[in-house]
């Protein structure tokens, strides 16, 4: 079901999840805006950005690299990003 809520912490959460942080290899950068909020289902997003994320964590390995999530709002859209 759809709600308001904000991204940033979601976000945290899946990296904290995904066993990532800013100090990991590869690191984790969460660089969404503090106050982004959107509608959408909050437990099936977390679990496509922790598939996202997790897939991008093992693509790099344990080598030097980092998994980065921005996002912006675009009209009635919310565009997210993850690198």
């Amino acid at each position: 079901r759809p709600v308001a809520f904000e991204l940033r912490p979601l976000v945290d959460e899946v990296g904290h999840a995904v066993g990532l942080s800013d100090e990991s290899s590869p690191m984790f950068l969460n660089h969404v805006p503090p106050g982004l909020e959107l509608d959408a289902d909050p437990e099936h997003l977390f679990r496509a950005l922790q598939n996202l994320i997790r897939n991008a964590a093992e693509a790099i390995g344990d080598g030097f690299g980092e998994v980065a999530v921005r996002a912006h709002a675009s009209g009635a859209e919310t565009v997210i990003e993850v690198c």
